[in-house]
């Protein structure tokens, strides 16, 4: 538990969050949570802002070494992050499923419709789209990538970030894509480091 105590606007808030963490599951982790990473689940978990559910299925995928449907753990290499890793969560809401949509035409664009235009091709016949076809392609582009997207594990999504150290993942914080390397460093500086010695080795001189 790394809040010893916790104040919020001169009121106890300690044991509310100790019991929030054996409720979201961080408990399992022993000392390799943070506490910005506490804060920001206990906060999802009060709001409702954030399915914490599924960050803690990727966090616990992570512990056992299996896949999930969300891309495969990656090191950052930029020169802020680079050493540090980063797991994706698949957040709730439109958003993330237009995004992984779009990915999944970028990546795997329309088979059906691209496989019938070459055999109208081959055969030299013409051929119109018919009320159907137009709904084959709209399945195709909706279905078949969300269903070829997860049976690839390539799901995308925001970030779980973590270090490895001494065989362990040890877990620091939720970050968005477009928060921006440089917010992310000042937080993981202002808080984690403290708490995770080892991380001066890691991050180095970018460190303070």
């Amino acid at each position: 538990m790394k809040f010893t105590e916790l104040y919020v606007n001169g009121e106890d808030r300690t044991a509310e969050m100790r019991k929030i963490a054996r409720i979201i599951g961080l408990d399992a982790l022993g000392d390799r949570y943070s506490s910005l990473l506490h804060y920001q689940l206990a906060v999802s978990y009060l709001s409702g802002e954030l399915n914490y559910h599924k960050v803690m299925r990727e966090i616990d995928a992570l512990e056992r070494g299996q896949p999930t449907t969300t891309k495969q753990p990656t090191m950052f290499t930029g020169p802020l992050l680079g050493g540090l890793w980063h797991k994706h969560y698949f957040a709730d809401g439109m958003g993330a499923m237009i995004k992984n949509l779009i990915n999944g035409m970028n990546r795997n664009g329309l088979p059906w419709i691209e496989e019938r235009a070459r055999q109208v091709t081959e055969s030299g016949e013409d051929y119109y789209l018919t009320e159907e076809d137009f709904g084959r392609i709209a399945h195709d582009a909706v279905i078949g990538n969300w269903e070829r997207r997860s049976a690839g594990r390539q799901f995308t999504g925001e970030w779980i970030i973590y270090a490895q150290h001494e065989g362990r993942n040890y877990y620091l914080c939720l970050a968005n894509h477009n928060d921006g390397d440089d917010r992310i460093m000042a937080q993981i500086d202002e808080i984690c480091v403290a708490e995770f010695v080892f991380l001066m080795d890691i991050l180095g001189n970018r460190s303070t």
